[in-house]
């Protein structure tokens, strides 16, 4: 299950992000014609955290984070802290499986600041997430569907993440 399941989810509202049933089927035909066609129109949407709680977690200035710093995962309470009652943090889900590296270190691995939404078929800019160093979904997330065998890097909020 990935972490973003629709752009709505992250506070965009977007009459455009609608999609038509058997759009499905030519996106997936024509990928990558979408993909250049959507970036040529490209437009960066804001998104704002609505969890008020988020601004109790003492919060570093994170901007200066750049592939190979060391950071340390923060504890569960204080992660808890950031989220909202679906488990997110400015519309980015924290899975149940990245629970488990709590407290633990790791390098980043690079900063993401876009990413191409396959549903909605659009280029989205983002803020403050980072990828880390040997880090993937396992694709067991979920009970109603078949287990994803992507094994895409997990999306981290610097919020949850602490500079060493």
């Amino acid at each position: 299950m990935c972490q973003i399941k629709t752009i709505k989810e992250m506070g965009v509202d977007d009459a455009s992000l609608k999609i038509k049933k058997n759009f499905g089927n030519v996106l997936r035909i024509s990928g990558i014609f979408l993909f250049i066609q959507e970036t040529r129109k490209f437009k960066t949407k804001k998104i704002f955290s609505q969890n008020k709680d988020s601004q109790d977690l003492p919060s570093p200035t994170m901007s200066d984070l750049k592939p190979g710093d060391l950071v340390r995962v923060r504890s569960k309470e204080q992660i808890l802290k950031t989220l909202d009652s679906n488990n997110k943090l400015d519309g980015c889900f924290f899975m149940d499986e990245m629970w488990q590296y709590c407290r633990s270190q790791h390098k980043i691995l690079k900063k993401v600041n876009y990413f191409f939404d396959e549903r909605g078929a659009k280029m989205y800019k983002t803020r403050n997430i980072v990828l880390l160093e040997d880090v993937h979904c396992s694709g067991k997330q979920g009970n109603l569907m078949p287990r994803c065998d992507r094994n895409c890097y997990v999306f981290w909020k610097e919020d949850w993440l602490e500079k060493i």
